[in-house]
């Protein structure tokens, strides 16, 4: 998912998208794909909006060439729920299971294999000293029973913007 503006660091580099901000000589965006390539990946379909061109044009010379793309531009903003539903339709891909990731979030660490060997939806989560800036998750006994959102500091579990979805949810 790399459809957002990215409003508070736009002041940067106001001709690229978020997700195409360099990062030690590399489009963010990259990274991760960098990242799914390693851990055995060889396909991904990108969900762009704002300045989709731009964002297209910066990724493929630096993506991983044993990956394949396809590029989805979305119309208007529809979120990470209406995006992951939309992309995957408009995709004609028919996964079991959709890997969802937000375009502008890096997380390090070989969590692939984790989430991908679970049964059903999930999300994966981290371990924050404050939770303040991005909202907390509550969970019972491993389930996620509650989102709040940034009203609450302290320590505590934040969603990281990774998410298993089964591909019936997104039909």
């Amino acid at each position: 998912m790399a459809g957002g503006k990215g409003t508070r660091i736009a002041h940067l580099h106001p001709d690229l998208p978020k997700p195409a901000l360099p990062v030690a000589g590399r489009p963010f965006l990259a990274w991760i794909l960098h990242q799914l390539a390693s851990s055995g990946f060889s396909s991904a379909v990108i969900a762009s909006g704002y300045q989709a061109t731009e964002l297209r044009r910066e990724i493929e010379a630096f993506a991983p060439k044993k990956m394949k793309f396809c590029w989805i531009a979305e119309k208007s903003p529809l979120g990470t729920g209406g995006g992951a539903a939309w992309s995957a339709r408009s995709s004609g891909l028919r996964p079991i299971d959709w890997l969802v990731m937000n375009g502008d979030s890096y997380l390090a660490g070989k969590w692939a294999d984790k989430i991908l060997g679970l049964a059903g939806a999930a999300l994966v989560a981290r371990v924050l000293s404050d939770t303040g800036r991005f909202g907390r998750l509550e969970e019972k006994e491993g389930r996620l029973v509650r989102f709040s959102e940034k009203a609450s500091g302290g320590p505590g579990w934040i969603n990281a913007g990774i998410y298993r979805i089964p591909s019936l949810w997104l039909e």
